[in-house]
């Protein structure tokens, strides 16, 4: 099933109805008549989303939708309020800033599916970028730091005249956000070359039900606005072109008469809702970035480096078809007496030469070769698409200008110098399947390890090439 839902409604008719309506969704209906039995459901049931009507609990609503809130591991379940369109401007506004959404009846019961099926989607979208991110499973993870909602950009697309510019100056007296004004018939470039909008507000009274579907296909495959949120401004009656844009992932539809306080709370929750969406982006692919990294020099870590030389001899990685042409490097490199640096000048001047030396390794290196630190002082470098007198002339440049280099210290007069050994060996694309246990990766780290240990045997700061292998 899509999901569990909660119709919190007082008249048992009503709740019939709706169950009917939503079993031909596919949804599982549970129900309550007041807002202790709301409260008790959601401890005991857990739905993912609470369709409730606005007369429920009579001037009591706001308290129980902050009770809802409060519960343990539901401050982000979904609740759409059901309102007629006589309820006072006064208490939509209220509602506007407190639900998910709000939905006025009578609507069509497709409408109102896509409605809940829009709202069950963002919530599934929070919830797995908490748990990609770090944040722990809903419900069992520490509460969450409140952080500063910092002021967003919201960008207004509608028609060139005075309907826009109205809509700008109303919206304009009642949020703290940065809005400005875009040309709906060509958006582009004009939502790149500003900043990057948290919500697109869409004025359409005028357009086609197609134009507008072409349009929200256009938002959410542009690089700048495919994470923003979208509400859409509709004429009365335009219940099919409301359908379609809900499919096309609007968050969130108005038809009708609009008022500005009203319509300022939507764009402000929505706006909320995609700040955090972004923070957890930034934090997941935050994450994935220190999982694969080493956090001393800034360099890939083992973690990285092993499945992407993988990927390369297998031909999933690499400089397009030069790899599969001349093949790749593979470099192992060692710094010389090491241990030296660390006995005389402590493990923090270890870690400047460390740092000093990957640096080294990024300004040498191309953009598509990558370099990890695997070891305490031993580097890995894949090189892809060269051929083996290029490979030996970057392993020798690296030689020279780390010998040639003199590294400062943090509290020394006198820099240090260091030398490296290195061990290089080719592979070619396409000679092993991409394989967990390895394989080709395996038999080049090998002997690119037995041409590092000549070149220790051999003075070091020297480069020795394993041409082929033995067998």
């Amino acid at each position: 099933m899509p999901g569990k839902i909660l119709i919190a409604e007082p008249l048992a008719t009503n709740r019939i109805l709706l169950k009917v309506k939503l079993a031909a969704g596919h949804f599982e209906v549970i129900q309550a008549s007041d807002a202790a039995e709301t409260l008790r459901a959601i401890r005991l049931e857990a739905p993912d989303l609470v369709l409730l009507n606005s007369g429920l609990a009579g001037n009591n609503l706001a308290t129980l939708i902050d009770a809802i809130r409060a519960l343990p591991g539901q401050a982000d379940l979904p609740i759409a309020a059901l309102i007629t369109e006589h309820l006072p401007e006064a208490a939509r506004r209220d509602l506007a800033g407190r639900v998910d959404a709000l939905l006025v009846r009578p609507t069509t019961d497709t409408l109102l599916l896509a409605r809940l099926r829009g709202l069950l989607v963002q919530r599934n979208t929070l919830r797995d970028l908490r748990l990609q991110s770090g944040g722990g499973a809903p419900g069992f993870a520490e509460p969450a730091v409140p952080r500063l909602q910092p002021p967003g950009h919201i960008a207004i697309l509608a028609p060139q005249g005075a309907p826009g510019q109205m809509l700008l100056r109303g919206l304009s007296r009642h949020l703290r956000h940065s809005l400005r004004l875009v040309d709906a018939a060509r958006p582009f470039p004009d939502l790149t070359s500003g900043p990057r909008p948290d919500v697109v507000l869409l004025y359409l009274p005028d357009m086609s039900d197609r134009a507008a579907r072409e349009l929200v296909a256009e938002l959410r495959a542009a690089r700048s606005t495919r994470h923003a949120a979208a509400l859409a401004l509709l004429d009365s009656g335009a219940e099919e072109t409301a359908l379609h844009l809900l499919e096309a992932r609007v968050e969130d539809v108005m038809m009708g008469r609009t008022d500005a306080r009203e319509l300022a709370a939507r764009c402000d929750r929505l706006l909320t809702q995609a700040q955090e969406l972004d923070h957890l982006r930034r934090q997941t692919r935050d994450g994935v970035r220190a999982s694969v990294t080493d956090p001393l020099t800034g360099l890939y870590n083992r973690r990285f480096a092993l499945p992407f030389l993988e990927r390369v001899c297998s031909g999933q990685e690499g400089a397009g078809t030069d790899t599969l042409e001349t093949g790749f490097a593979v470099m192992l490199a060692d710094l010389d007496f090491f241990k030296n640096i660390n006995d005389k000048y402590g493990h923090s001047g270890g870690d400047q030469v460390l740092r000093q030396v990957a640096d080294h390794f990024r300004a040498i290196l191309r953009d598509c070769d990558m370099v990890a630190r695997i070891g305490g002082e031993e580097f890995l470098l894949v090189c892809p698409g060269v051929t083996p007198d290029e490979a030996r002339q970057t392993a020798d440049r690296i030689c020279r200008e780390i010998a040639d280099t003199a590294i400062p210290l943090t509290g020394y007069s006198q820099p240090v110098h260091i030398t490296v050994s290195i061990g290089l060996v080719m592979g070619r694309a396409g000679r092993g399947e991409l394989s967990p246990t390895g394989g080709e990766s395996e038999r080049l780290l090998a002997r690119a390890d037995a041409a590092l240990y000549a070149s220790k045997a051999h003075g070091r700061n020297t480069v020795t090439y394993q041409p082929r292998s033995a067998a």
